[in-house]
């Protein structure tokens, strides 16, 4: 029987990495380094300051609130974006 290599992962483009968050930087809970809100002004969201997704913290990275088992996971369940309802 023949062996085949394993196959490997093929890396992703660096520009999709920061395009995973991007319903961060358009909801309101989205928040940069220094605590300003991201909303309209085109900014990579690093924080969420979203209650249900934060809890008893003020923020919490990104990466942690959208993460496979994260509280608002990779289909962010928790964005307020006006636009979304009309």
């Amino acid at each position: 029987m023949q062996q085949h290599p394993t196959p490997q992962p093929v890396p992703a483009p660096s520009h999709w990495a920061r395009a995973v968050y991007m319903a961060c930087a358009v909801c309101q809970h989205g928040r940069t380094d220094t605590g300003s809100a991201t909303r309209g002004t085109r900014r990579e969201a690093t924080q969420c300051v979203c209650p249900a997704v934060a809890g008893t913290r003020r923020a919490i990275p990104v990466e942690e609130a959208r993460s496979n088992h994260g509280p608002c996971g990779p289909e962010a369940h928790h964005q307020v974006f006006p636009g979304l309802f009309g």
